[in-house]
């Protein structure tokens, strides 16, 4: 395998993002278990990025299927939120600004959702035209 830097393999770009994940989605499982913070949003989470990893997967020798604004926007909301939940203290407002941050990433999450399986269904069809063209 070639490496791609001193330090990096290009198994490392497929392992990174999901081991971020991973973490975002532990602590806010946690949280869930351990301060009794709604279930769905978690639930929405998890479907949202095991589907669109698999997606990317299922279409990444053909295509690179980059992060769009909207899921970085979705990882922004989703870190703002757990940090305002693991402040120490917090009033009451400030946890409920943090359920309504969370809130706002799962709702971005459904909508990046279907886009990104939108954008996943036009790369395996686009690869379905390029191979029956080939054959």
């Amino acid at each position: 395998m070639p490496v791609v830097g001193k330090w990096c393999r290009p198994s490392g770009s497929l392992a990174d993002p999901i081991a971020d994940k991973a973490l975002v989605l532990g602590v806010l499982a946690c949280l869930v278990v351990v301060d009794g913070i709604p279930w769905w949003p978690l639930a929405i989470l998890v479907v949202r990025e095991v589907g669109v990893t698999v997606g990317r997967l299922a279409v990444a020798s053909e295509v690179v299927i980059p992060a769009s604004r909207g899921g970085k926007i979705k990882t922004t909301l989703q870190l703002v939120s757990l940090l305002m939940f693991l402040v120490p203290g917090a009033p009451a407002w400030f946890d409920a600004i943090a359920w309504w941050v969370l809130v706002a990433a799962a709702i971005v999450a459904v909508v990046t959702g279907i886009d990104y399986a939108r954008t996943i269904a036009a790369a395996v069809k686009a690869h379905r035209r390029h191979t029956d063209a080939r054959a």
